[in-house]
């Protein structure tokens, strides 16, 4: 009789590990491509490790390379090779169509009701030209003004509509603080050749009616009058509002020069809002927003749209899990939260109807109509 008592225990025991080991290769590991955006005020792994605890699966995080340019070269090679790793990749808004072809259809994976929590522009945006939804929106940006309300306030200027106000004013305000501060200049953008001098330059073409290089049939526009009147409105900036360095500035140069007090008029996308009026920031409290503004007075304000998106990997062994995650990042509950503390516009368009989000960040209260009526990049013209 102990003999079988025993044997019982024995079968049992292994029983029960056979449980436990079942239940841990049951849980998938997902890894995920996560960029640590402004991480003075939060890290994204903070959310993923949420999933994992609510799923059960395990998520491994592979920091994203800062360097656009640089990060979309190692996706590439990584999608060629069918590397199943990582699972989960951050992308940019402008390549939908240059990587669809390697990533999920998710019209698969997500139901309608979903789907219509975001912009229905980004939606567009994150669906190639054979009508697969490859991404998923994470957070969305747009092309914004920022200003020195303390000195348009001490100089009795109003903020400038065109790029003609912008231009008189920014040389009528540094003329008058040289004494004050030397270092003053009127604007600053994003002028190093890479993404970030596309975006500014397709909202000066924009701006003044000039299209957008390339319209949706392929056909090369710049070359027009308006487009012209653009460019040229620009070069006139160097050496007199903006700095020579700017030729050389991307986000980060600009912004430091703005945050640091030392600049009139910034170009730049929205979650600058954030740290610019961090407690250690000589301008917090002294800021505002504006449109981009017009070329002129038949012109239109015209703001590139920007954001990241999460899409899944063709050859993941996880699909399923990994677009989970996705969903889960790009939910409602968790992009309020990111707004909040890290500033990055929410792509869920009911969200803007937060008192708590408008009041921490006033400016949220425009972005919907910046976002359905930004300009769009022509990068599914292939």
């Amino acid at each position: 009789m102990k003999t079988v008592k025993c044997l019982y225990q024995i079968c049992l025991g292994c029983l029960l590990i056979g449980a436990a080991t079942l239940q841990i290769s049951d849980a998938a590991t997902v890894t995920y491509t996560c960029n640590n955006f402004l991480p003075q005020f939060q890290r994204c792994d903070q959310f993923v490790s949420q999933w994992a605890e609510k799923t059960g699966n395990r998520v491994k995080v592979r920091e994203k390379l800062w360097i656009t340019d640089d990060e979309l070269s190692f996706i590439q090679q990584i999608l060629t090779t069918h590397n199943p790793e990582p699972d989960i990749l951050m992308v940019d808004v402008i390549w939908t169509e240059l990587l669809a072809n390697y990533l999920v259809d998710l019209n698969t994976y997500i139901p309608p009701s979903k789907r219509n929590l975001f912009f229905k522009k980004i939606l567009i945006n994150n669906t190639d030209s054979k009508g697969r939804l490859v991404t998923v929106p994470l957070f969305s940006s747009v092309g914004m003004l920022f200003f020195r309300e303390d000195l348009l306030e001490k100089y009795d200027r109003s903020v400038p509509k065109t790029w003609e106000e912008l231009t008189d004013t920014a040389a009528y305000i540094v003329e008058r603080e040289k004494e004050v501060n030397p270092d003053l200049v009127g604007f600053v953008w994003q002028g190093r050749p890479y993404e970030g001098l596309t975006c500014v330059a397709l909202e000066w073409i924009d701006s003044f009616g000039g299209g957008t290089i390339i319209d949706n049939r392929g056909n090369i526009t710049v070359n027009n009058p308006l487009a012209v009147q653009a460019l040229l409105t620009a070069k006139a900036w160097i050496g007199k509002i903006s700095p020579p360095q700017v030729l050389d500035y991307a986000e980060y140069e600009s912004r430091m020069v703005f945050q640091e007090g030392n600049a009139v008029f910034m170009r730049h996308w929205p979650f600058v809002w954030r740290p610019a009026n961090s407690d250690d920031c000589p301008v917090k409290g002294k800021i505002g927003t504006a449109p981009i503004p017009k070329g002129g007075g038949n012109g239109k304000h015209s703001g590139t749209l920007g954001g990241w998106n999460l899409a899944v990997s063709k050859y993941s062994a996880h699909p399923q899990e990994a677009v989970d995650l996705c969903l889960f990042m790009s939910s409602p509950k968790i992009q309020f939260h990111r707004a909040v503390v890290s500033g990055q516009a929410p792509t869920v368009e009911t969200l803007y109807q937060k008192k708590q989000l408008l009041s921490n960040q006033p400016f949220l209260k425009d972005m919907p109509k910046w976002v359905n009526h930004s300009v769009d990049r022509p990068s599914k013209i292939m």
